[in-house]
């Protein structure tokens, strides 16, 4: 005897926002559904007692949409991310993106010949909206750089808080001419982190001008250690910098001992993310310590959730994070 039906055609096509034309499709695998989606419903018609016309596979592969490959950070994030997939026999792909784009097409194309149950993404969008659109397709984790939103999934820290207390740090440790190294600003964490520094400023009454904060569009270490040492050789009474990487804190160490700073007492210098490198140089780097690979971990554990129907409201989840005081502060 078959396994009872548990759920109507209608509410499984309500279920996924698709007609119930769809997921009769989809049942007598006839006619053209995206295999995203076929895979989707799929699943969900199995789960409730159907039998597809032809056995059709089910996929165990979740899609890792990174923006870089060269970031340290990313590293260990994704080695929690590939640790919770093994033990969920989840099978894992990494795809590069592209700069934010608001073409929801684009990320179909990047899974198109994948069969995939879930996305986890480190790249960063451009619109909530996009996300939204992709998750009704797709189940959809924002992992580290995230837009808020209560009906997006995501795992990150609270940024903002995070760099107004490395600012703060620096401010209450006496420092008055603060200068702010960060991303350019379509990254949000980017936003968020400047936020944080901007706040602690103004609230503790530190001046600060457009030319205190330094953009740059990749975490390139030579081009930053390059444009820092000649901001230094102009501008010699900075006493503190605030990064947000240890990769731009780094290159600011090397920018400040080229221009004859003792540190930290002439500078202080704070980075973010706590990678290895920020205990190797010298002197070692006072940084924002996020918990990298448990922030990978918590994303696909909640992505799992969402495969599995096992969690129907969109989660949240901030992990904490603590300021690990060495030597360049």
């Amino acid at each position: 005897m078959g396994k009872r039906k548990t759920a109507t055609l209608q509410s499984i096509a309500d279920d996924h926002n698709v007609s119930i034309a769809t997921v009769s499709r989809v049942l007598n695998n006839k006619g053209n559904v995206s295999q995203s989606l076929k895979s989707a419903i799929t699943r969900t018609l199995i789960d409730n007692g159907y039998e597809i016309a032809s056995k059709v596979k089910i996929s165990n592969t979740v899609v890792v949409f990174v923006p870089d490959y060269a970031n340290p950070f990313n590293i260990d994030v994704l080695s929690g991310i590939e640790k919770a997939a093994k033990l969920s026999n989840y099978r894992m792909i990494i795809t590069r993106t592209k700069t934010t784009t608001n073409n929801i097409d684009y990320y179909l194309s990047l899974i198109e010949d994948i069969n995939v149950i879930g996305i986890i993404s480190l790249s960063p969008f451009s619109d909530a909206n996009i996300v939204k659109r992709l998750n009704d397709i797709i189940p959809t984790v924002m992992c580290s750089d995230y837009i808020y939103h209560k009906d997006l999934s995501l795992v990150s820290i609270d940024d903002t808080k995070a760099a107004y207390n490395a600012t703060e740090f620096l401010i209450k440790s006496g420092r008055k001419k603060l200068i702010h190294v960060t991303s350019t600003l379509n990254h949000n964490y980017a936003v968020m982190r400047q936020e944080g520094f901007l706040n602690a400023c103004e609230d503790n009454k530190i001046a600060v001008s457009e030319n205190d904060i330094l953009y740059f569009s990749t975490i390139n270490y030579d081009l930053v250690y390059s444009q820092l040492n000649y901001y230094l050789q102009v501008n010699d009474n900075v006493d503190a910098i605030f990064a947000s990487s240890d990769i731009f804190a780094a290159a600011a160490t090397k920018a400040a001992l080229n221009n004859n700073y003792r540190i930290p007492e002439d500078i202080a210098i704070i980075g973010f993310d706590n990678i290895d490198l920020s205990n190797i140089i010298s002197p070692s780097l006072t940084t924002v310590n996020q918990p990298r690979f448990d922030i990978g971990y918590q994303s696909l554990e909640l992505l799992r959730e969402k495969i599995n129907k096992s969690n129907r409201i969109e989660k949240q989840i901030f992990l904490d994070t603590t300021l690990i005081v060495r030597e360049s502060s």
